[in-house]
């Protein structure tokens, strides 16, 4: 993997943007941000809620009713649509703060997604990369991790797709936005999203010799 990886890494962004790593839980989302970070090199770190709900409960504006940590130290929240524009918004700042070349990672919750469209500037510059996979996989995938970050039934609470109203307005105002099959393999994830950021313009080539398959991806831009 460490040579596949390093094969990869021959693509650099070129423009100003922000990739917004999105979709249900287990869909990939952060084994996908890892994978981005380390081949593209963006000059930021990555934003995650997870971090934003830690932070919430370290200040106390998060109390045990809104959030918690597990027994595996995963960030939960307790529901997540009562605590989510809270949360959205604190991420929203943290992100506005260095808007380019950074790399963020959120569920798809509706108002975090009306709040990035409320910042017309910042969303312009957004591309939006959604991870989707059957129920099924995702369960299966959680049950196998190391540590697992959420229970069955939260994963049922969880939504897999945004509001309409939402979804129509979050593809007019983003730069792209990439439907990506969550099931392949994670090299097979990344060579799909380098080849859709290559193929629109979002990322430039230099010296790729084999270039990323665009057959399992479905661009909904």
């Amino acid at each position: 993997m460490a040579e596949n990886m390093a094969q990869l890494a021959t693509s650099r962004p070129v423009k100003e943007v922000a990739l917004f790593i999105t979709g249900p839980p287990a869909a990939g989302k952060t084994t996908l941000r890892n994978s981005l970070e380390r081949v593209l090199g963006f000059s930021r770190p990555p934003i995650g809620i997870d971090q934003v709900i830690r932070a919430l409960i370290a200040s106390g504006e998060f109390t045990e009713q809104d959030a918690y940590i597990d027994e595996k130290g995963a960030a939960i929240l307790v529901d997540p649509h009562a605590s989510s524009l809270v949360a959205s918004n604190r991420l929203i700042e943290l992100w506005r703060e260095h808007p380019f070349e950074t790399i963020i990672e959120a569920p798809l919750i509706d108002t975090m997604f009306e709040k990035l469209c409320d910042y017309s500037e910042l969303a312009a510059h957004t591309v939006v990369i959604e991870l989707h996979a059957r129920f099924e996989v995702r369960v299966a995938r959680n049950r196998d991790r190391d540590e697992e970050r959420i229970g069955e039934l939260g994963m049922r609470l969880m939504p897999d797709t945004l509001r309409p109203d939402v979804d129509a307005r979050l593809t007019e105002s983003v730069a792209a936005r990439y439907r990506i099959n969550g099931e392949l393999s994670k090299h097979e994830t990344l060579r799909s999203v380098l080849g859709l950021l290559e193929n629109h313009g979002i990322l430039v080539p230099a010296g790729v010799s084999d270039s990323p398959t665009l057959e399992a991806t479905d661009a909904v831009d």
